[in-house]
């Protein structure tokens, strides 16, 4: 596995905990967003809005 087939394989999994948002995540594994979200296309992985939170 080359260096950045890990970084991609770190995004993913980052993305997929909510520990990345899906700019920082595409950004970490070197792709652009659009090839990103192709990567979790893939993989069957969705790209779901985050959620906002009211604070009432």
């Amino acid at each position: 596995m080359t260096e950045g087939e890990m970084k991609q394989e770190i995004g993913v999994m980052l993305f997929q905990k909510e520990k990345l948002t899906l700019a920082q995540a595409s950004r970490f594994a070197g792709m652009n967003r659009i090839a990103f979200q192709h990567l979790l296309a893939s993989r069957q992985i969705s790209v779901k809005k985050p959620r906002i939170m009211n604070h009432n």
